[in-house]
């Protein structure tokens, strides 16, 4: 047969996993012990709700503590203004020094210092106090739990995991040889169960270092804001482009492997003669293989392969019908 080049579409896939784009892990601004907890592994969960809560005791009393302390200063600061007030009158009058008198005033001073370090006290105390009740920062899913209720955990310690909504990605392990012209492709998504629906997907980034075991780099790619997706959940992106040279489609049977090499025999111009032509192969089909590296117009031989040898003369017989009489048993 004559061989015909034909435009090809060049594709790749890779089986990854539905994740979401943020993800952030949760913990207590304050440390103490896990008094309740009101969510599950994989439980939704919506902005401000309440996710855990620590044993309040030890900060309920150390907010009354700093009330009282307030409460105190404030009586001194009274005590030390109306101090500074009557040493005013009587220097007014000439009966005291203007040195009592700066003392007096020193001391109001003070009192009025104290009373506001007291009261910034008392707002960082009742900040800790709120600070028991861990909420969910925004809509989400619960994806991990890192502590349970009775522990007792330190300021900043990760509680749970969660992901948040809205925003959903699949993650791929690309090899590190397929990377560099990621971003030329044109990549859409099948979700699992739904293989015969894809939607448009596009590369956020790569993962600039291999994974020292698989040698593979961790490619994300963003899903479409309307496309409901289960986390976890098994997809696949399919990676197309044009290809930059195009390829030739032949029966299966023209095509043979010579020292590990794809080959097609390839009639000379003479016509007498067959020579060898290794191909690259593009695609396998059912019945047909896609090739690149042979010219348009060449005639392929594509039945007998394994009988060609290029010291042999061959004739060739194209479109004759050969009559019954003229088969050989």
């Amino acid at each position: 047969m004559t061989a015909q080049a034909e435009t090809e579409v060049d594709e790749k896939r890779f089986t990854g996993m539905i994740v979401a784009r943020y993800v952030a892990p949760l913990s207590f601004r304050v440390a103490g012990r896990i008094e309740s907890r009101t969510v599950e592994l994989g439980d939704r969960v919506v902005v401000g709700q309440p996710l855990m809560q620590l044993d309040i005791s030890d900060y309920r009393a150390a907010s009354q503590a700093a009330q009282a302390e307030l409460a105190a200063a404030e009586a001194i600061a009274l005590q030390a203004e109306a101090e500074k007030a009557r040493q005013g009158q009587l220097l007014a009058k000439g009966w005291i020094a203007q040195a009592r008198f700066d003392v007096a005033r020193a001391a109001a001073d003070a009192a009025t210092a104290s009373v506001e370090a007291a009261r910034a006290a008392l707002t960082l105390k009742l900040n800790e106090q709120s600070y028991v009740v861990l909420t969910a920062p925004q809509d989400g899913i619960i994806t991990a739990l890192t502590a349970e209720t009775g522990q007792v955990i330190a300021a900043g310690q990760a509680v749970l995991t969660i992901a948040r909504s809205g925003a959903s990605e699949v993650e791929v392990a690309i090899p590190e040889g397929q990377i560099e012209d990621l971003s030329e492709w044109t990549a859409e998504v099948a979700l699992w169960g739904q293989e015969k629906t894809s939607y448009p997907a596009s590369l956020r980034e790569v993962a600039p270092q291999a994974d020292p075991v698989g040698r593979t780099h961790s490619a994300r790619f963003a899903l479409p804001p309307d496309l409901s997706a289960d986390l976890g959940a098994t997809a696949t992106i399919v990676l197309s482009r044009q290809a930059s040279e195009a390829s030739v489609a032949l029966p299966s049977s023209a095509v043979f492997f010579r020292d590990g090499r794809a080959t097609v025999w390839v009639v000379a111009l003479s016509g007498d003669r067959a020579l060898p032509r290794e191909v690259q192969i593009v695609r396998l089909g059912t019945n047909t293989t896609h090739i690149r590296g042979l010219a348009e117009g060449s005639r392929v031989i594509t039945l007998g392969v394994h009988r060609v040898d290029e010291t042999l003369a061959i004739r060739v017989i194209e479109d004759i019908a050969l009559s019954p009489t003229e088969v050989q048993p």
